[in-house]
């Protein structure tokens, strides 16, 4: 690490086939200056704990808190920038239901809570909802999720991982109000031959303009299509 001393211990607790806990605590200080903090900062901390319930081969469920204490510039418009104490709580429960050997749900709920000081507290919170086809036996995989999310700021946003075409990789921000859906195909047309087939797209409802500069576009939605081709040799 670069201008950076501290702690950090990580547990993991099996007290039996069906439950595990994780956990983590990071104390750590930044002796000098660094991104978005203009002054040496005192000390901080980031730590976690999750409790994971399987049941079955089926069935998933765990639920986790996180929270990360650190020093941050101030969001106050002033004639020098000063550090405060930036304060982010984040809650998620999740669950994996294999329905059936092909079909799979996976849910989740999560929730923020931001605040600095001086400042409001900042809230987030999101749900989705995917549903998952793929099989040994047929050519076809698809992958389905549909979210709604309700964010103050940028400072309350949420992430969630999304299945891609091959060698691509997402991890979108849900910022803003509004709901996300997208939709893939992958279709073995032969042994040596694979196609991908995605659309995503962004309904807001906070905003008659999505995203700046050059990529601005009036309106509240934005979509995407992505298809993607590959030859083996």
């Amino acid at each position: 690490n670069a201008n950076e001393s501290g702690i950090y211990f990580g547990v993991e607790i099996k007290p039996n086939r069906k439950w595990r806990i994780n956990a983590y605590f990071d104390q750590f200080k930044f002796p000098w200056l660094r991104y978005q903090v203009d002054e040496p900062s005192n000390s901080g901390f980031d730590h976690l704990l999750q409790v994971t319930y399987r049941p079955s081969r089926k069935l998933e469920i765990y639920a986790r808190w996180r929270r990360r204490k650190r020093p941050t510039n101030t969001a106050m418009e002033v004639p020098i920038d000063y550090a405060v104490t930036s304060d982010l709580h984040n809650g998620r429960i999740s669950m994996v239901y294999q329905v059936t050997e092909s079909i799979k749900l996976r849910s989740r709920l999560e929730l923020t809570h931001y605040q600095e000081e001086e400042s409001s507290p900042e809230k987030g919170i999101m749900l989705y909802q995917d549903i998952i086809y793929k099989t040994l036996n047929s050519p076809i995989s698809l992958y389905f999720r549909y979210a709604i999310f309700n964010s103050d700021s940028w400072n309350a946003r949420m992430y969630a991982y999304e299945s891609q075409v091959l060698y691509y990789y997402a991890i979108p921000p849900y910022q803003g109000k509004g709901s996300r859906m997208y939709g893939m195909i992958k279709y073995d047309i032969k042994r040596n031959i694979d196609l991908w087939l995605r659309y995503s797209v962004w309904f807001y409802t906070d905003r008659d303009e999505v995203g700046t500069g050059l990529e601005s576009i009036d309106g509240s939605s934005r979509s995407e299509i992505i298809a993607q081709m590959r030859f083996k040799f």
